[in-house]
C-alpha cells in the first residue's frame, strides 16, 4: 500500500525558501511572457468548464523570479478561477503598473442574465504585488 504524501503547508514552503533548501532559478522575466504562458497552459482546462480565458492589459515590465514557480502559482490561480466561474463565463488576467510595483487582477465575468442591467463581475484576485521592475523592454 502506498503512503499518502503529506501536502506541504504555506509555512513549510516559506521556511524552506528562507532556509535556502528550495532551489529557485532567479532570472529576469517579461511579465507579458509569464501571463501568456500561464493563460495558454490553462486554455484546455478552461474549455472543460466552458469558460473563456482572456488577457487584459499587461504592464510592459520585467520581474526577477523563478519562471517555473511563477507559472505554477499563476496556473493554480487561473484554474481556480475557471472552476468557480459560471459556465459560458470569461476569466480575464491583467497586470498594471502602480509606481514601482505591479498589481495583478484575475476577474471572472458572467454573461448578463435576462433583466440584468450590466455585466456581473466577481473579482477573484486583486492584489498589489511587491515586484519592483527591472526595467522596460
Amino acid at each position: 500500500m502506498r503512503k499518502k504524501r503529506k501536502k506541504k503547508g504555506k509555512n513549510e514552503w516559506k521556511g524552506k525558501v528562507e532556509a535556502g533548501t528550495v532551489a529557485l532559478t532567479l532570472e529576469p522575466i517579461l511579465v507579458e511572457e509569464l501571463i501568456d504562458g500561464a493563460v495558454e497552459a490553462n486554455r484546455a482546462f478552461a474549455a472543460g468548464f466552458r469558460v473563456e480565458l482572456e488577457i487584459g492589459a499587461i504592464a510592459d515590465a520585467q520581474v526577477r523570479g523563478d519562471f517555473d514557480r511563477l507559472i505554477q502559482v499563476l496556473t493554480n490561480l487561473i484554474s481556480n478561477a475557471c472552476k468557480h466561474s459560471p459556465s459560458e463565463g470569461t476569466v480575464t488576467v491583467a497586470v498594471e503598473r502602480r509606481g514601482d510595483q505591479l498589481a495583478g487582477q484575475l476577474a471572472a465575468h458572467a454573461r448578463p442574465a435576462a433583466g440584468d442591467h450590466g455585466e456581473l463581475a466577481r473579482e477573484i484576485l486583486h492584489d498589489a504585488l511587491p515586484c519592483p521592475s527591472l526595467g522596460r523592454r
